[in-house]
């Protein structure tokens, strides 16, 4: 392709007309060959899933999979899934493996989450659709929060916590210099302290970048959140503690009144209860 340049006034209507060419070139890609590469790719993977859900039901397939492994030259440990020792059977060879290895992974990773999902063959082209794509399937963590919406979550706790106004502060009440104002809208911006010889602290520099402002914003969400769990989990820890002592106290007073009587007709009566607490999601 030729790229076209003017210093003429017309210049900017130039460069758009050759960027929209590009991009119908790219629509005719992705609904032509690359939306039937895909097809035939996921059709592929349909076949893997279906073989994944038989061969996991049999006893005795599992170890013809390590056979056809071994035969192949295709390395595998104690550790490797089933899913992945398939992947590698069907995409790879003994030459490939290992360059393919992130290829794999991802397709492993589909073929598993797409089986939690209760998934088959004729249903998994759609349901990696539905998902965005493997990549994207890839990315999930386990309970399906890919890791840039766990981010999302963690900036969003910390925007909600930091704006309440009885949230306990380090320090307050000081001017804000240029450097550190917020950009417009928006409600924090970033200090670089240093520590002085005689403890003091000192702010040395400030920025409003947006993205390590925000950095900065999930990394104290995922603390904060960290913290509500321990709190939950101690506050749990204590009543369980509490339960415990009455019980105990019950069993000494059912022991003191039923001294002298036969064993058989000692019938202690415990205060059992079973402490269940929701933790922040």
């Amino acid at each position: 392709m030729t790229i076209h340049t003017q210093n003429t006034s017309n210049h900017s209507a130039t460069i758009a007309d050759q960027i929209n060419g590009v991009v119908e070139k790219r629509i005719r890609w992705e609904q032509g060959a690359y939306a039937a590469a895909n097809a035939e790719l996921y059709s592929i993977l349909g076949d893997c899933l279906d073989l994944f859900i038989a061969v996991k039901r049999s006893y005795d397939l599992p170890k013809g999979v390590n056979s056809l492994m071994e035969d192949r030259g295709i390395t595998y440990n104690a550790s490797t899934s089933l899913e992945l020792k398939l992947v590698r059977l069907i995409f790879a060879d003994a030459n490939t493996a290992t360059q393919l290895q992130n290829r794999l992974f991802s397709y492993a990773r589909v073929i598993r989450v797409a089986a939690d999902a209760m998934q088959t063959g004729t249903t998994l082209a759609k349901f990696i659709v539905a998902n965005h794509g493997i990549d994207e399937i890839r990315r999930a963590s386990k309970d399906g929060v890919s890791a840039a919406d766990k981010q999302k979550a963690q900036i969003d706790n910390a925007r909600v916590q930091f704006l309440e106004p009885n949230h306990e502060e380090l320090f307050s009440g000081f001017g804000l210099p240029d450097t550190l104002e917020p950009k417009a809208g928006e409600h924090f911006s970033l200090a670089l302290v240093r520590k002085n010889p005689d403890g003091t602290g000192s702010i040395v520099f400030g920025t409003s970048n947006t993205a390590v402002v925000e950095s900065v914003l999930a990394i104290a969400g995922k603390s904060l959140k960290g913290e509500a769990v321990k709190a939950v989990e101690a506050e749990a820890a204590k009543r369980t503690a509490e339960v415990k002592q009455q019980n105990m106290a019950a069993l000494a007073a059912a022991v003191a009144e039923s001294h002298g009587q036969t064993a058989n007709r000692f019938v202690p009566k415990l205060n059992i209860q079973a402490t269940s607490e929701t933790l922040p999601a």
